[in-house]
């Protein structure tokens, strides 16, 4: 069994798509910032501001089911440095 516990002062970061689309450069260069340390120290990060229909959402879980079935040695091909949590 995993025990996942809280890391006190470490937190997903959160990215308002609504910063790119409809800010300024200042607002885009943040949520940019943002996404890149989200994804190095996490691997992912929260999205907030986007919509996404049924149809894309299904297309993006048979992506994923496709790219996770692959074997260690050819995903290990897509690593861009050290990250996760």
């Amino acid at each position: 069994m995993i025990n996942f516990l809280p890391m006190p002062g470490r937190r997903i970061p959160t990215v308002d798509l609504r910063a790119f689309t409809h800010g300024g450069a200042r607002e885009r260069s943040r949520m940019v910032a943002t996404l890149g340390a989200g994804l190095t120290e996490f691997g992912f990060v929260n999205v907030a501001g986007g919509h996404a229909d049924d149809a894309f959402i299904r297309r993006l879980y048979a992506y994923w089911h496709l790219f996770f079935g692959l074997p260690d040695a050819e995903k290990r091909k897509y690593v861009v440095g050290q990250g996760g949590a």
